[in-house]
């Protein structure tokens, strides 16, 4: 009969993990979606999230949220840059972190990237 090793299973916090080699000067964006919170019952305007896409992380995309609680259109609309395709743009006080999900009756987990933004611009202006 076979002796079964038992293993120590090492327990990771996704505060231990760092995200490298992320940071681009630019940034394309493929969307525009709106972000709302949520309190109580009530679902309130926070601002706009960002699609972009990170070519260092095999294009990941990661949605970037941008607070604009009062504003009610973001920098650029949904219907501009589907006519544009994408857009090239800078992020104000960028940071991209991670945090866990995991399915209903799974022990699986998967890490995900989250991502918030003081603020959002045009890199160079689009051609015409």
């Amino acid at each position: 009969m076979e002796k079964i090793e038992r293993r120590k299973i090492m327990s990771l916090k996704n505060t231990d993990i760092a995200v490298k080699n992320w940071e681009e000067k630019d940034y394309q964006l493929v969307e525009v979606q709106e972000w709302f919170e949520y309190k109580g019952n009530e679902r309130e305007h926070a601002g706009w999230k960002y699609v972009i896409v990170l070519p260092r992380l095999r294009y990941e995309k990661v949605a970037v949220k941008v607070a604009n609680p009062n504003g009610e259109v973001p920098f650029i609309s949904s219907e501009k840059l589907a006519e544009l395709g994408s857009a090239t743009v800078t992020f104000t006080n960028l940071n991209i972190g991670m945090y866990t999900r995991t399915a209903k009756n799974s022990e699986f987990v998967s890490l995900e990237l989250s991502a918030k933004a003081d603020g959002i611009s045009l890199a160079k202006e689009p051609a015409k």
